[in-house]
Order: C-alpha cells, then sequence, then structure tokens
C-alpha cells in the first residue's frame, strides 16, 4: 500500500502516521508546538493541525495573507485573524534526509483517455474532413464579397449577379448539409465514448480496496464521475472543435494579409492582446477550479451521507441541522465558483473592451487605406467581413483555453482514482472450494492506529464445519471477517482455503465460492428476481427460489403484490428488517457457496425464525462462520473462538464455555439477566 494511503485510518490522519509517512519518504520530520509569531521563522512548507480536525499545508506568510494549501478545499488564502482562529498550535517541518530521492511532478494521465479515443479515430477522422470542408465553405463568402463589389457592382455587371448568387447559395446549402452530418457523427461519436470511459471508470472504482473508500466520500467519488463526463467532453467535442478553430483562425488571418499586410498584422496583434489576458489569469483561474470541484465533491458527500439516513433525520427531528451541514459545505464550492465566474466577468469585460477598439482602429485604418487609394471597396467590405468572422473561431478558441485550464483539475481527480491500485491477489483460480479453512499467527493493524485490530490468531476450520466467532464490541470479530474476504491484508500470518494462500489467489475467483450476508443489508431497487440474482445472473429460476426456500422467505416474498416480480423499493423499503436479512441470505445461498459468512445476518429475526433458518442452513453442507451477540444462536457451533481486543482469549463448545469461567460464560449470565 502508498505510503500516504497508509497515513489514514478509520479515524482519519495523525500527526503521528504523517510523520511516519514523512520518514517512509527520506524526509527529516520535526513536530512543534509554535506559536503564530514563530511559523514565519520556521522553513516552509509546513504541515499545520488545523480546527483540532485535519491538517493542511502553510506555503507562506505575507503581511495581509496567509496562503495555505487545504485538502479539502484546494489553495486559499485568510486574513491574520482568521487564520489564528483556527491554528491549533502544532506544526511539522520537513527536510530531505540521507535516503531522500528525488521524484519526478507526476502530471495528470492523459494516455489512457487518448487510447480510448483511439479506437474511434475513424469516426473523429470523418468528423475533422467535414469540419474542414465546412471552414473551406466559410471563406466563400468574404471572397464572394469582394467579387460582388469590385467584378460586379462597381463594373455593373449585371450579367454576373445571378450566377454568383447561385454559387453562394449552394455554398451555403453544401454547408448546412456538412454541419448536420458532422453534428450527428460528433453526438454518436460522444455517446461511445462516453459509456466506454463510464465503463472504465466504474470497473477500476469497483476494483479498489476498501481502504480507499475508508478515506473518501461516497458523494465525492459519484462528484468525480461527473469529471469524466467533462474530460470526454473536452477530448471529443472541444478538441476537434478547437483545432477546426485554429484552421479557421490561420485561414481567415492569411486571407486578411493577403488582403492587406499592415492592417491583417494589425488585426493578429489585437488578438494576440487577448491570448495574452488569458495567459495572465491561467493559474489562478486553475487553483479555483480545482478548489471548486474539491469543495463540490464534499458538499456532495454531505448530500449523499444525509439522504441514505433519511429516516434517521426525520425521526430524530434534525432535519435543519444536516441542511445547515450541507450548506456550510457548500458555502466554500459557491464562495470558489463567485470567484472564478468573477474572474472570467472581467476578462469578458477586457475582451469586450479590446474587441470594440480593434474594430474601431481597424475601421479608421481601413477607411484611411482606401482614401489614399491603395485599397478598394471591396477588399475593404471583404477585409471588414473577415475581420467580423475571425472573432468567431478567436472567440471560441479563448473559451475552449478557458476550459482546458481545468482540465488538469479533472485529471487529477480521476487519477486519484485510476492510478490507485487495485485490490492486492494473485492469479490463481481456486476453483471450487470444499470449505477448509486455515489462519496461522494472523495479525492486523489499521493503518494509523497503534493497537491491532487483531493479533496471532490461529484457527483450523474444518470443511462443512460452523465456526462461530463470539467477543464484545470492537473485539476484532468483523475485522477477522473481512480479512477472510481478503478486504485487508494481515500484517504478519497467512490464511489458507483448502490449502491455498489467499495472497496467491485471484480474490474475485475466490469471492464466488464465498456467500456474505452482513447486518446491514444491501438490497437493489428493483424486483425480487433481480435480487436474488445479484452474484449469480445467469442461474435458473428454480434455483433462486430454492434459495429462498432455505432462508424461510419464500411465503413472504410470494404473497408481495407482484410476487417475485414485485419492486421492493430503495433498498428493500416495502419489507421489513427481518425481511430485508432473509431475502439478503437467499441471495448468498442461491450461488451454492462452499462458504457462508454471517456477520449478525440474522439479528433482525425472532428467536423461533432464527433457529428454523439456522436448522435450514446445517443442513446445506457448507462451512460456516457465524458472528453474532445472541449468544443463544451459536448453541450448535463446532467451535466458538472468543476474541477480546482483537485476541483470542477462549475456544471451545458452547456448553464447556458457558460452565468455565472466562469472558464468554460472563456474556452468557449477562444475557440471560439476573436470576429471580
Amino acid at each position: 500500500m502508498p505510503i500516504l494511503e497508509s497515513v489514514e485510518g478509520r479515524d482519519g490522519a495523525t500527526a503521528a502516521g504523517i510523520l511516519r509517512a514523512a520518514v517512509g519518504y527520506g524526509l527529516e520530520a520535526d513536530a512543534y508546538h509554535a506559536e503564530v509569531e514563530e511559523l514565519a521563522g520556521l522553513p516552509m512548507p509546513l504541515i499545520l493541525h488545523w480546527e483540532f480536525r485535519h491538517f493542511l499545508v502553510l506555503e507562506r506568510i505575507t503581511g495581509r495573507k496567509v496562503v495555505l494549501m487545504d485538502p479539502a478545499q484546494g489553495r486559499r488564502s485568510l486574513d491574520h485573524g482568521r487564520f489564528r482562529e483556527s491554528y491549533t498550535g502544532v506544526a511539522m517541518t520537513f527536510s530531505p534526509g540521507p535516503a531522500f530521492r528525488p521524484r519526478r511532478k507526476r502530471l495528470p494521465s492523459r494516455d489512457r483517455y487518448f487510447a480510448m479515443i483511439r479506437e474511434h479515430l475513424p469516426s473523429l477522422g470523418l468528423v475533422l474532413l467535414g469540419s474542414l470542408w465546412l471552414q473551406a465553405l466559410g471563406l466563400v463568402l468574404p471572397l464572394g464579397q469582394k467579387v460582388l463589389v469590385d467584378q460586379v457592382l462597381l463594373p455593373r455587371r449585371e450579367g454576373w449577379l445571378w450566377g454568383l448568387a447561385a454559387a453562394l447559395a449552394g455554398a451555403a446549402s453544401a454547408q448546412a448539409l456538412l454541419s448536420y452530418s458532422r453534428i450527428r457523427v460528433l453526438q454518436n461519436l460522444q455517446a461511445t465514448t462516453n459509456l466506454a470511459l463510464a465503463r472504465s471508470f466504474m470497473g477500476h472504482l469497483l476494483a479498489l480496496p476498501i481502504a480507499f473508500f475508508l478515506q473518501r466520500g461516497n458523494g465525492d467519488l459519484v462528484h468525480r464521475l461527473d469529471s469524466q463526463g467533462e474530460v470526454q467532453n473536452l477530448f471529443t467535442e472541444r478538441s476537434v472543435a478547437a483545432l477546426l478553430d485554429a484552421f479557421l483562425l490561420a485561414g481567415y488571418a492569411t486571407l486578411m494579409v493577403a488582403f492587406h499586410a499592415r492592417l491583417g498584422a494589425l488585426v493578429i496583434l489585437l488578438s494576440l492582446t487577448q491570448v495574452a489576458c488569458r495567459w495572465a489569469i491561467r493559474e489562478r483561474k486553475a487553483r479555483l477550479m480545482a478548489a471548486e470541484l474539491a469543495a463540490a465533491g464534499n458538499a456532495s458527500s454531505v448530500l449523499v451521507e444525509s439522504l441514505s439516513t433519511l429516516e434517521t433525520i426525520q425521526v430524530a427531528g434534525a432535519g435543519r441541522v444536516f441542511v445547515q451541514r450541507w450548506a456550510d459545505a457548500r458555502i466554500p464550492s459557491l464562495n470558489a465558483a463567485l470567484e472564478r465566474q468573477g474572474l472570467e466577468a472581467n476578462l469578458g469585460a477586457v475582451d469586450a473592451c479590446l474587441g470594440h477598439l480593434g474594430a474601431t482602429l481597424v475601421l479608421l485604418a481601413a477607411g484611411w487605406e482606401v482614401l489614399n487609394h491603395s485599397m478598394t471597396l471591396g477588399t475593404f467590405s471583404a477585409f471588414l467581413t473577415l475581420q467580423t468572422l475571425l472573432l468567431v473561431p478567436l472567440s471560441a478558441l479563448l473559451e475552449a483555453w478557458g476550459q482546458l485550464q481545468g482540465l488538469g483539475s479533472h485529471l487529477a481527480r480521476l487519477d486519484d482514482v485510476m492510478e490507485a491500485r487495485p485490490e492486492p491477489g494473485g492469479d490463481r483460480d481456486p476453483g471450487k472450494l470444499t470449505g477448509a479453512i486455515d489462519l496461522a499467527g494472523v495479525s492486523y493493524h489499521f493503518p494509523g492506529c497503534p493497537e491491532p485490530a487483531l493479533a496471532g490468531v490461529d484457527l483450523q476450520v474444518k470443511a462443512g464445519s460452523m465456526v462461530a466467532l463470539a467477543g464484545p464490541t470492537g473485539a476484532g470479530k468483523s475485522t477477522l471477517a473481512r480479512l477472510l474476504l481478503g478486504m485487508h491484508v494481515p500484517d504478519e500470518g497467512s490464511i489458507r482455503f483448502d490449502g491455498l494462500d489467499l495472497r496467491t489467489l485471484d480474490l474475485p475467483h475466490l469471492r464466488r465460492n464465498l456467500g456474505v450476508v452482513h447486518q446491514d443489508t444491501f438490497l437493489l431497487n428493483d424486483t425480487v428476481w433481480a435480487n436474488l440474482a445479484l452474484q449469480a445472473p445467469d442461474l435458473p429460476r428454480e434455483r433462486l427460489i430454492e434459495a429462498a426456500r432455505s432462508a424461510r422467505v419464500h411465503e413472504v416474498l410470494s404473497a408481495l403484490p407482484q410476487g417475485y416480480d414485485t419492486v421492493i423499493g430503495e433498498n428493500g423499503l416495502t419489507l421489513s428488517g427481518g425481511q430485508r436479512q432473509r431475502l439478503a441470505l437467499a441471495r448468498a445461498l442461491a450461488p451454492r457457496p462452499a462458504i457462508l459468512l454471517l456477520d449478525e445476518a440474522t439479528s433482525a429475526l425472532d428467536p423461533e425464525t432464527e433457529a428454523a433458518v439456522h436448522r435450514n442452513l446445517a443442513g446445506l453442507g457448507c462451512t460456516r462462520i457465524v458472528i453474532a451477540h445472541r449468544l443463544a444462536t451459536l448453541a450448535d457451533a463446532d467451535l466458538i473462538l472468543v476474541l477480546e481486543r482483537g485476541r483470542v482469549v477462549q475456544r471451545g463448545r458452547y456448553r464447556e464455555l458457558a460452565e468455565c469461567p472466562g469472558l464468554f460464560r460472563t456474556m452468557v449470565e449477562c444475557e440471560r439477566g439476573p436470576n429471580p
């Protein structure tokens, strides 16, 4: 795992974790308790503790402003008063050590997007060819205008008028037809590339380890998918349009220089002035765009969080609190957007001023040339038309350049996903497992946490047996389950399935042998059939019904308004908690897994239904790993592993553990309650 990713655990980054990461990169790091006045004397940039919540980078301190780089909001400037309110007094400095090796600055990767677009080069070539013809036809108007004035109107050649009109009308018709064809081809190209990029993004995202998602909000990841759409649009429509506008701009400029060299040079100089204005603000605009995207992603995470806990919010009457949380998260994005839009508005005003000034200068200069008989009226008319036409591709190019300045921000957010390493694992297909599991000396730390979540766990599970994990909350039961699923990698020890080391196995193939049911079930907003077939879409419906019977939910599902064809709502909204759990259990049973992992999977069931479900599961012959706080559920387990603070403190069958002094008996007595 990359060092920086290993810093942040479930509780966020810690100062100790950041210092360890710095040492891993070969830096010498020191932490200080420093007052605001002392910061200017420390080598910058610094990492500061901020608002007792997270860390950010202090870039520099000026007489009026403090410049910060905030991971949540990007680069921002604060006055000294606001800085004092949020700075907590902890600062960290870094300098290169003997083991430090300079690294090249990583630029956002464009290769994968170009590679995907290269697959559609024939369509792009067709669009480009048609567009070039469009640009060529666009030059017909100013040339025709020159001919009309100099060769038809002034010499009064009436016979030429209708022929010239027919030629111009033909050119206009061809231009309209080519324009329509180009738009249709480009629309199809956009749809195809958009789907391909989205599939690539989602496929890679779902292959990433769980640690990646612990460090990022769901709403932020959804917002990054919007960035993918922006990148696709820039690489297809905008890039093609910009290329063609550049050709057209060059064509118009060449004609203007050919008509009159000095006036053409004047127009080019005025255009370069507008380009220089764009160049002057490029870095500031890119910073604002990055800050806006980061803040919008954070606001999206708050919104998704609110919608996913809507019932809790309504029951608690906390709607106003969550609205305020969302508004507070949205404000930085709006502020960055307003600042960026203000910058663009100022630039637009400068462009308009330069445009009017340029038009006036060219009109006066061209008029002077006509009065001095160094330019014909036809050339004068055509030159002014060309200047007007030149403004169209020039404005489009400047706008495209402005959008391309934000491309780096979008690519950086996408690269954070696309360059993350997929789940570690091997390439060995385990085939169909029998269900035997062997853990030897397994230990695991959550990144950034000093205490182990699991320490020295040994366990042998026979195929077809039932092993239960018991212990208080936070003992490490669910962590052990995640290790079995390959969602975490042990720091020490080994996990084997049928004698095969987990580290050598292809995880997707391994998980096809596993059926998993969590306490918090996830169900699709779709039919019962679709939910049952989620893990194995090709299973016959008889198998799905068989699984529903084993989970004791068939009668419930058959009684729904449309039976198994009923749409059950988002996350099974129309079902009770126990019905949702049994439906999730049926889904896990449908592929007939060799190993069934149940993490509080029957906690919402009444004791009678729960006992019946476990009797059915016992008859299936698969290995069962069961986590339950209701200890009576574990009475039939072949082995109970009792965990406390990540260590195995007891093991045995239910009766012997309940009769032996220790943690398990204490838990049983607490569950039974005081004796009357």
